[in-house]
C-alpha cells in the first residue's frame, strides 16, 4: 500500500512553488500518494498563478487553505483550523511542510492530530535577512519553537544546516541534506540566442548581463541597478535582463532610469518560460541577501552560463569559486562591478566558469537525486517507527 503524503505551503510561487510541484509530480506513484494543502492563489502573484492548476492538471488533489504570506491572527487561525480539520480526516502518514508560514502552522496542526511522521523544510531561513534585530529575533524563536513539532528537517545545503545547528534550531542529527535539483534543458542555438535578443530589441553584438527571479528585497535589486549602472559606463556593449515580477519592479524601473540606463535594461516581468529566456544570457548574476537554494541559479548553470553571486547559504554550496562560478560578499556592488568586469577581461576566463558550473550540475545537482533521496528519507523514516505506529 502507498504511503500517504501531504505536502502543506503557502509559498506557491518561485522556488518554493516549483520545489513542491517538482516534488509531488515527480515521486513514485506506486509508492507514494500525493496531496497538497496550499492557497489556491498567493497573494501579490504578479502573474505567477500556474502552480495550482499544475497540481490538478498533473491529477493531483489540492486541499485550499487560507494561508496568507503576512501575519495575520484571524486567517492564521482559520488556516489552522482548516488544517487540524484535513489532517484529521485524512489522516496521513508524513507531513511535508515548506518554508515559513505553512511550516509554522502546517507542524503545530500536524502534532496536534497525531501524525506519526513530520518533516520540514525552511527553503531559505527568513529571519537572516531581517536586518532589524527584534523581528531577527522573532522569527528565530518561532523557528525553534516549531523545530520541536517535527522529526526532521530537509535542509537544502550543508551550510543551510550549518546554520540551523549554529542558531539552535535543530541538532545535526536530525538535519538531512538533500540539494534541489533541475532536468536541464538542451543548451539554446546560437539562432534561438539571436530570435530572443531581436524580440527584445537587444543587439546580437550587446553582452547580456541577466538575471531571474521575483524582484523582491531578498533578490536585492537595488545591487543589480546600481552595479548595471557602473558596468554600463565601462563597458558601452552592456545589456542588463531582470526576467521576473515583485513588488519592487516598479521602483527599480524609477531606479534605473534616475541613473540614466533605462535604455540598456530589459525588465519581463513574470514569464511562464523565464528558464528559456535566460538562453539570452551571457553572464549571470544573482546579488541575493539570502537564499535556500536557488532554482534559477541551477538554471544558469545548466546553461553553461559564467555566473557571480553573493556568497550566501545555498550559493556557496552550488557555486565552487573560481571553477564553477565567483562569489562575493553580499551588498557589495564594487565586487559584482569587479567581478564583471574580470569575466569580460578574460572571455577564455569566463568560459570555463560556465563550463565547469554546467559539468557541477549534470553531477550534483540534478532532479533524479532530488526525487531519490527524498523518497528514500520517507521510506526510511516510516520504517524507523515502532511497527504498532505504521
Amino acid at each position: 500500500m502507498s504511503l500517504r503524503i501531504l505536502q502543506i505551503v503557502e509559498a506557491i510561487l518561485a522556488g518554493t512553488g516549483r520545489y513542491v510541484s517538482l516534488l509531488t509530480t515527480g515521486l513514485d506513484t506506486n509508492q507514494f500518494h500525493v496531496e497538497v494543502a496550499c492557497p489556491l492563489r498567493r497573494q501579490q502573484s504578479f502573474g505567477e498563478d500556474g502552480f495550482v492548476a499544475g497540481i490538478q492538471q498533473a491529477g493531483y488533489k489540492v486541499w485550499p487553505i487560507t494561508l496568507r504570506r503576512d501575519l495575520h491572527p484571524l486567517y492564521d487561525c482559520l488556516a489552522l483550523q482548516q488544517l487540524l480539520s484535513l489532517l484529521r480526516s485524512s489522516k496521513p502518514d508524513i507531513v511535508h511542510t515548506h518554508s515559513s508560514k505553512a511550516g509554522f502552522l502546517g507542524r503545530l496542526a500536524a502534532r496536534r492530530t497525531g501524525v506519526p511522521t513530520i518533516i520540514h523544510m525552511p527553503h531559505g531561513l527568513y529571519f537572516l535577512g531581517q536586518r532589524n534585530v527584534v523581528k531577527r529575533n522573532f522569527y528565530l524563536l518561532l523557528e525553534r519553537l516549531a523545530a520541536q513539532w517535527c522529526d526532521i528537517i530537509i535542509a537544502t545545503s550543508a551550510s543551510e544546516r550549518d546554520q540551523l545547528v549554529r542558531w539552535k534550531i535543530m541538532p545535526a542529527s536530525k538535519i538531512v541534506v538533500i540539494e534541489n535539483g533541475i532536468e536541464p534543458m538542451p543548451l539554446p542555438t546560437p539562432q534561438t540566442k539571436q530570435a530572443l535578443r531581436t524580440h527584445y530589441q537587444i543587439s546580437n553584438d550587446s553582452c547580456v548581463i541577466a538575471t531571474l527571479g521575483r524582484v523582491t528585497a531578498q533578490k536585492n535589486p537595488v545591487m543589480f541597478i546600481q552595479a548595471a549602472a557602473q558596468v554600463a559606463k565601462q563597458y558601452p556593449q552592456t545589456s542588463f535582463v531582470w526576467i521576473g515580477g515583485g513588488e519592487l519592479l516598479e521602483q527599480m524601473q524609477v531606479l534605473a532610469r534616475s541613473l540614466d540606463i533605462a535604455d540598456r535594461c530589459r525588465f519581463l516581468g513574470h514569464q511562464d518560460n523565464g528558464r528559456e529566456l535566460l538562453g539570452m544570457a551571457d553572464i549571470f548574476w544573482l546579488p541575493s541577501a539570502y537564499e535556500g537554494f536557488s532554482f534559477a541559479l541551477l538554471e544558469a548553470m545548466a546553461l553553461g552560463l559564467p555566473i557571480i553571486a553573493t556568497d550566501v547559504v545555498g550559493n556557496r554550496d552550488a557555486l565552487i569559486q573560481g571553477q564553477s562560478g565567483l562569489l562575493i560578499p553580499p551588498n557589495d556592488v564594487e565586487a559584482l562591478v569587479a567581478a564583471t568586469a574580470k569575466l569580460l577581461a578574460q572571455p577564455t576566463f569566463a568560459e570555463s566558469l560556465g563550463r565547469g558550473a554546467r559539468t557541477r550540475l549534470l553531477t550534483h545537482f540534478t532532479l533524479q537525486q532530488t526525487l531519490q533521496r527524498t523518497s528514500q528519507l520517507y521510506l526510511d523514516l516510516v520504517a524507523a517507527r515502532p511497527t504498532s505506529d505504521r
